[in-house]
């Protein structure tokens, strides 16, 4: 019996993005913009595929053939034909559906791998009576060989994603360890290169250890100078060798580059224009530097495609762009003690709590703002309205930090995903504010299992939440701008830790909650396509089969082509992670 834990429910809730009245509103270049930007991030997405896990490219290629050669509804037909029933045949729609939805087999929100309902055996017999298969059964099989075993496989290592020890992780070797990765980002941050799109792959051989960090980029090894191709050379570092190459899912970025390039065409305003000469530049060479000169382009068309967090403390020539002598500590009064080196950013000092912290500092902002009346009238809320929202806006993250707990491993100690390691720190500080503002307890549901509740004093929000919130926010701030991490990560992970103690006792709420969790919805995206000089949008049913058609229209022209190059990339480099 497959523990349910790692396993999709046949009746996972599945909707449809509708965006066909926004669509409609656009112009004719609107569309033309939307569409080649649309076709860009598709094909950056199925990169995602080669950074989830060594099989997951195989998997999708294999499902891909199958649902490109047969629609959902006439392959059921075959799969009644043997002996499959309509519920594990919906069990292979909804895993399909999943690893599209995920680009790969593990939860893209909570990096828990998830496996196939239906058993091994009737899954193959049905891959075997595909069309697909029939057309072309040497490559199938060989596509069923290479994928099947780790398609199913729950050891306790291949459950989630993480380093060496703790999971599986294709952005590094399987032999690279945390130690690895500290080392990797020493390195780097004396190259002042970022680590935002690298991979890492250890090799030793003789006693020595050397490592290739590897560029994510069009470029290989053309001999043309530009910004990155001074950097992909070899380091001596700390006794090991580093090498730095580039042209990591080049064939896919270049279908990325070509996009942004016809997107180009279609701009409303110069920033458009050059936001997208930025990004095609930074796929193209690797270059992350180019990637936030878009960035800056898009804060000012005030148009996002993507965010970065950028902190600096010096300008290019290497001076402090503040003065060390006055700036004070307010919380301590003093002097502070600690900035930004040259080539640190926020990432590389805080590292592995990093994200997490950052995402609890932008969630504290986010209440913090919302009891701000100036704030709420841009809404347009006031009066017992705006109240409302205050009140649903803090009882949702609280909440939000007791069903965190889904997300907590009690076996390594450690949280796989970001947002809800934040809205658990959130929880805890609102916890210790006291006074009866947040209360956790145990309860037995009407089904007679175990239940939780969480209640929010809605009267204590200002005068009890407000400070509370405020004070951590205000440590948050300053441990962040002045590059504390030991008293950061001292903070956060107190804060962050899950035990058994009295009065909450976590660690037995977290069975509960697992007890009680509902699957993540998936969601059914549209289609554009070119057709008679115009733009047309396909919209799909909101089902696992209207999932699965969106994505065999939506590379019907290169399909054959892309999966080629998928498989091509994943072989390349497989026997980093064979045992």
């Amino acid at each position: 019996m497959v523990d349910s834990h790692y396993v999709l429910p046949n009746d996972i809730g599945i909707a449809t993005l509708d965006c066909a009245e926004a669509f409609e509103l656009l112009s004719a270049e609107e569309k033309f913009y939307a569409h080649y930007l649309s076709r860009a991030c598709w094909y950056g997405g199925l990169v995602v595929l080669l950074q989830t896990s060594p099989e997951s490219p195989t998997i999708y290629v294999l499902l891909s053939r199958i649902f490109r050669t047969q629609d959902p509804n006439q392959l059921q037909e075959v799969a009644r034909s043997l002996g499959v029933t309509d519920e594990e045949y919906q069990a292979l729609l909804v895993y399909t559906a999943a690893i599209y939805a995920n680009m790969g087999n593990y939860k893209s929100f909570g990096d828990t791998k998830f496996v196939p309902s239906l058993p091994k055996e009737k899954l193959k017999k049905l891959v075997w009576a595909s069309q697909a298969f029939l057309q072309n059964p040497e490559e199938m099989e060989a596509l069923w060989e290479s994928c099947e075993k780790l398609m199913y496989s729950l050891e306790p290592l291949q459950r989630h994603l993480g380093l060496r020890g703790e999971g599986v992780s294709t952005y590094f070797s399987a032999n690279c360890s945390m130690e690895d990765a500290k080392l990797a980002q020493k390195f780097l941050d004396s190259q002042n290169i970022s680590a935002y799109n690298t991979r890492l792959f250890k090799t030793e051989t003789g006693g020595k250890t050397s490592y290739e960090v590897r560029l994510a980029s069009v470029l290989l090894d053309e001999p043309q100078l530009d910004e990155m191709k001074v950097k992909t050379k070899q380091f001596q570092f700390e006794g090991c060798t580093f090498t730095v190459t580039r042209g990591d899912y080049s064939p896919i970025l270049q279908r990325v580059v070509e996009n942004l390039q016809k997107a180009q065409q279609h701009t409303a305003r110069p920033v458009q224009t050059e936001m997208l000469e930025h990004y095609a530049t930074s796929f193209r060479q690797g270059s992350i530097p180019s990637h936030k000169e878009g960035s800056r382009c898009w804060i000012r068309d005030k148009s996002p495609i993507v965010e970065r967090c950028l902190d600096a403390t010096s300008d290019d020539s290497g001076a402090f762009n503040f003065d060390k002598s006055a700036v004070i500590n307010p919380e301590t009064g003093e002097l502070i003690r600690s900035w930004y080196q040259g080539g640190e950013t926020w990432d590389s000092k805080f590292s592995s709590v990093a994200s997490s912290y950052e995402e609890c500092r932008a969630e504290c902002v986010g209440l913090y703002l919302c009891l701000n009346k100036d704030v709420l009238r841009i809404f347009e809320l006031k009066g017992e309205d705006a109240e409302n929202v205050i009140y649903i806006n803090w009882l949702n993250m609280v909440r939000a930090g007791l069903l965190a707990l889904e997300f907590y491993t009690p076996e390594s100690g450690s949280w796989r995903q970001a947002h809800m390691q934040a809205r658990f720190v959130i929880l805890r500080v609102l916890l210790e504010a006291g006074e009866g503002l947040v209360s956790l307890h145990h309860t037995t549901g009407m089904d007679g299992k175990p239940d939780a509740a969480v209640l929010l004093d809605r009267t204590k929000i200002t005068s009890v939440g407000k400070p509370a919130l405020e004070s951590f926010l205000r440590k948050l701030q300053i441990l962040k701008s002045t590059a504390d991490v030991e008293g950061g990560r001292k903070l956060y992970e107190a804060y962050s830790a899950v035990t058994d103690d009295k009065p909450e006792r976590f660690l037995s709420l977290r069975k509960t909650v697992l007890l009680r969790k509902e699957a993540r919805k998936l969601f059914v995206q549209a289609n554009t396509r070119l057709e008679g000089g115009k733009v047309r949008l396909t919209q799909y049913e909101s089902s696992a089969g209207g999932l699965i058609r969106s994505f065999s229209e939506r590379f019907s022209e290169d399909a054959d082509i892309l999966e080629r190059e998928l498989l091509e990339l994943t072989h390349a480099d497989a026997h980093f992670w064979q045992s």
